[in-house]
């Protein structure tokens, strides 16, 4: 079963990252355990209303993609995974009609989650943390 929760994992972190990108901020907390926890920018997030307020801050205006790759995961304990990755994020401060002129990358971060499997076999994130690794601003 390790390749099935594997892929699962992936899965989740692909929702959540379309979803951050999408705007669909509710959809994003649902990638997340109830209590789960996410540390952004220096910030402890505790729980799904947390991450919603927080989310609900961001500039009406910014258009990203968060390109997530290098995805490896492995077993901590029967119902538990921790995931590694790498996302490379694209931002843009304005919508356009059509297309947005290629922005440079904004940012490269690692990303190291630990995924708790639910009671309906769904895989949630119960904690992320992220590395700055390379910034387009210094």
């Amino acid at each position: 079963m390790d390749t099935i929760d594997h892929v699962e994992c992936a899965r989740t972190i692909a929702r959540f990252f379309r979803a951050l990108d999408t705007g669909d901020h509710e959809q994003l907390v649902l990638q997340m355990c109830p209590g789960g926890v996410w540390f952004r920018k220096g910030e402890r997030l505790a729980g799904r209303d947390a991450i919603l307020d927080a989310l609900r801050s961001r500039p009406a205006d910014r258009l990203t993609r968060h390109l997530a790759t290098n995805i490896v995961s492995e077993e901590q304990a029967r119902d538990l995974r921790k995931a590694r990755c790498t996302v490379l994020t694209f931002a843009a401060d304005t919508r356009m009609a059509g297309a947005v002129p290629e922005p440079l990358p904004a940012s490269i971060l690692d990303y190291e989650d630990i995924l708790e499997r639910q009671p309906d076999g769904r895989w949630l994130i119960a904690e992320r943390r992220s590395a700055r690794i390379f910034s387009a601003t210094p």
